[in-house]
């Protein structure tokens, strides 16, 4: 069986919500998923190849700051773990940027959450 460690039931609704529902993908158990993506060499990057250095944190500050055309937005790293990053404007924390690593490919992925509270204050 496939040890999902501390994070087991979040893992196992992602599996769900992803899957058929059964807490499978594509009819396959996560540890079978697993099982045959180690078969094939598809092993997980390791840590470290996901990890945002400072020159990556430095382009994405440009970029974001360009294009919201807000010079006061900030990425700063996160120290506890080492493929995210927080973004703030003004100072105020604003949303997590990832780094997602896949099939050879480097993304980015930015997650804003609104508060509903915070939409009175608008």
């Amino acid at each position: 069986m496939l040890d999902r460690g501390p994070d087991s039931e979040a893992s196992e609704a992602l599996w769900t919500a992803f899957g058929n529902g059964q807490g499978s993908v594509g009819g396959a158990s996560p540890a079978t998923v697993a099982r045959n993506d180690h078969q094939q060499g598809r092993d997980a990057p390791a840590a470290e190849e996901a990890c945002l250095n400072k020159e990556e944190l430095a382009k994405l500050q440009g970029y974001m700051r360009k294009t919201f055309g807000n010079a006061s937005l900030e990425v700063r790293a996160q120290p506890k773990k080492k493929d995210m990053a927080e973004v703030f404007i003004a100072g105020e924390f604003v949303a997590t940027l990832y780094k997602i690593l896949e099939d050879g490919e480097v993304e980015y992925q930015v997650q804003m959450c609104i508060l509903e509270m915070d939409l009175d204050e608008a």
